[in-house]
């Protein structure tokens, strides 16, 4: 009997040694390193990250890692853009210097993780064009939610201290153009993002705003240029930091525009 312990003993104590974290019950997910050894992956928000570059204008895009510091950030084309570590290196800031798709690695000990990230080409009218419809000057009257007029500027809700997420690729950057050229106008959201100041029936009929095709791209653009703002829980798509200091809350329901 004593034999037979001792070799349970031994393949428990092997299996647990090729796991690196989240104890015996399960293996977790693991990424090659240049050593060729395996380990934890981290997880980078925004898992794909998308911006704009037009030469005139700053396009920046923040990443993090929740839970472990002292990050180690790199690009796969430094070329194409800058990277400026938080001090504790969870979260890193982005400028874009050209065009192009780069993989951004983060690496911590054994730990690694990678996020792709899509710079597009801009120009400055599309800049102009989105700042225009963005801030157009068509305010809201009291009341005017229940039939308003589909030219609104987007500020009457989105802007600082409003009554709604203000739209900085602290909060938007894990959307494609596509993605938010659908919520502005058709009231659609990407699969998965919760719904959060009213009810999606009431949202959807309300978020569809008019632009034209030039508007539609300048907005895009537009929103990639403003400065990353943290807003708490809804940065990052609903995993930004909390007042409480307690861990982000995927499931509580605020995350997306």
């Amino acid at each position: 009997m004593a034999s037979v312990i001792r070799v349970l003993s031994l393949v428990v104590a092997s299996t647990c040694a090729t796991i690196s974290v989240g104890g015996c019950s399960s293996p977790a997910p693991s990424n090659t390193l240049s050593s060729g050894e395996t380990s934890a992956a981290l997880q980078i928000y925004f898992p794909s990250g998308y911006s704009a570059f037009d030469g005139k204008h700053d396009f920046k895009l923040p990443a993090m890692v929740t839970g472990v510091s002292g990050i180690k950030w790199s690009v796969s084309d430094p070329s194409l853009v800058d990277l400026e570590p938080s001090a504790d290196g969870s979260q890193v800031m982005m400028t874009t210097k050209g065009v192009g798709v780069v993989t951004l690695t983060a690496k911590a000990g054994s730990l690694k993780g990678t996020a792709q990230i899509n710079v597009r080409k801009a120009d400055a009218a599309e800049y102009d064009n989105g700042k225009a419809r963005y801030t157009n000057g068509v305010t809201i009257l009291p009341g005017g939610f229940h039939h308003p007029d589909p030219s609104l500027q987007c500020t009457n809700c989105h802007a600082a201290g409003g009554m709604d997420v203000e739209h900085t690729p602290m909060q938007t950057g894990g959307y494609s153009d596509d993605d938010i050229v659908n919520i502005m106008t058709t009231g659609t959201k990407p699969a998965g993002v919760p719904q959060r100041i009213m009810p999606f029936a009431r949202w959807h009929q309300l978020h569809k705003w008019s632009m034209t095709e030039d508007e539609k791209h300048g907005l895009v653009t537009y929103l990639r240029s403003l400065e990353p703002q943290s807003q708490g829980p809804i940065d990052f798509g609903g995993h930004g930091h909390h007042d409480d200091g307690g861990a982000p809350h995927q499931d509580r329901g605020d995350a997306g525009p």
